[in-house]
């Protein structure tokens, strides 16, 4: 249940730089911010991956009220 899950966990408050995180350890790791940047991003992420190198994209959404098609309980 979001709601309470959001009260009480801050559920929807998820922080990080996590693509800086991928590169600490040793992954391709990048964040974006422009939906022009989607499908360039998705490429550099396929070249890291056909050398073996891991890869995260992170991409950053605005943030949605209404997370659930199902009401609260």
């Amino acid at each position: 249940n979001y709601p309470v899950a959001t009260d009480s966990f801050a559920f929807t408050n998820l922080y990080g730089d996590y693509a800086s995180l991928a590169q600490s350890l040793g992954a391709h790791g990048e964040r974006v911010v422009d939906p022009g940047e989607i499908i360039p991003a998705i490429g550099r992420a396929k070249k890291a991956m056909d050398t073996g190198q891991p890869a995260l994209i992170e991409f950053m959404t605005k943030e949605e009220n209404n997370l659930s098609r199902f009401p609260p309980r």
